[in-house]
Formats: structure tokens, sequence, C-alpha cells
């Protein structure tokens, strides 16, 4: 054999005869062009390959989706923890303010009993023995003149310019051109 390498050709068979013969009898693969090229090009061994990385695909997507399903639960489950813990510092910052509040007013109670036990009530008075009581109001000491009936007139130095009260009355007028006030009618049944 020379060093040259084989060269193969695919060529469609001549009309039955010798040289149909020949062919033949040299050929590696023969039959229709698909089954030809599948024999010559070993598609079987390729569709076999083929199957088998399909089945693996499969497999790694399963394993892949398995993966995905059980980092949902994982991150559900976390967010849960979380959820619950951030209640949990609520609870424990509100129950720390309620305590520090507590402790609060115990200290104001504390030092109130302290200022009250440093301080007592002043004790009665030695001459007599005993404590001031206190006098109802004396009302003419408030009201001198003592007329309640002139309580919310004007001083009559300035009644003089002032306009006639409304009501249901008429004061009498010196002016002739004056309207009286017209006077209210209640009627019972």
């Amino acid at each position: 054999m020379s060093d040259t390498p084989q060269l193969y050709a695919i060529v469609p068979l001549p009309e039955p005869g010798p040289a149909h013969d020949a062919l033949l009898q040299e050929a590696i693969a023969y039959g229709g062009g698909e089954e030809c090229l599948r024999k010559f090009f070993a598609c079987e061994a390729a569709e076999r390959d083929l199957a088998n990385q399909q089945a693996q695909t499969a497999a790694v997507a399963g394993r892949v989706a398995d993966i995905g399903a059980h980092l949902m639960d994982m991150t559900e489950a976390l967010a849960v923890r979380a959820d619950k813990q951030r209640r949990l510092d609520a609870k424990r910052k509100a129950d720390q303010e309620r305590k520090a509040q507590e402790e609060a007013v115990r200290a104001e109670a504390a030092s109130l009993r302290d200022w009250l036990d440093n301080n007592p009530e002043p004790k009665a008075l030695p001459d007599d023995g005993e404590l001031e009581t206190k006098q109802p109001v004396d009302k003419e000491r408030y009201d001198p003149e003592g007329t309640e009936a002139d309580q919310g007139d004007l001083p009559k130095e300035l009644e003089k310019g002032a306009p006639s009260p409304l009501g249901s009355y008429a004061p009498e007028s010196k002016d002739p051109h004056q309207i009286a006030q017209p006077i209210a009618i209640e009627e019972h049944a």
C-alpha cells in the first residue's frame, strides 16, 4: 500500500450490468440514499448517542427542577423564620419599653416617698395646738356696694352715648325721630 490516503466517493450505481456488479462487490455500503448515508456515517451510533444525551439531559433537568423546588421550600422557610424573628424582636422591644416605663414609674414613686419622708407635713402651731380653719368667702369684700342689680350694666358716665339695648322692650326716648322697638308677643296654647 502506498502512503497516499484512500479516497472514497459516493456515486449513483449504473444500470444493471458488469459495472454495476463490480461496484457492488467493492462497496462498503449500499442501498437508498438515506440508508446509505446512515450506514456510511454511522448514523445509528449517532442516534444512540443522541438518545443517551437526551436521557442524560432529562435526568439533569429533573435534578435541577428538584433542586429548584428544594431551594424555593428553603427560601419560604427562611422567610417564615425571619417574619417570626421580626415579631419576636418587636415583642421583646415592646416588653423592654414597658419595663422601662414601669421602672420609671417605680423610681418616681420611690423619689416621692423619699421626699415625703424627708419633708413631713407641717405640724400644728405650738401656741394653740390647732390648725387654722378656713372661713366662707366674704361676698361684701368682692361686691363693696352690695348692689347685685347693677351687675353687668355700663357705668352711668358711659351710658350717655350708648345705643339703646336690644330686647323686647323699648326705653322711653326723648328723640321724636327714633322709632320704637317692636315688642315680642308670645302666644300660649
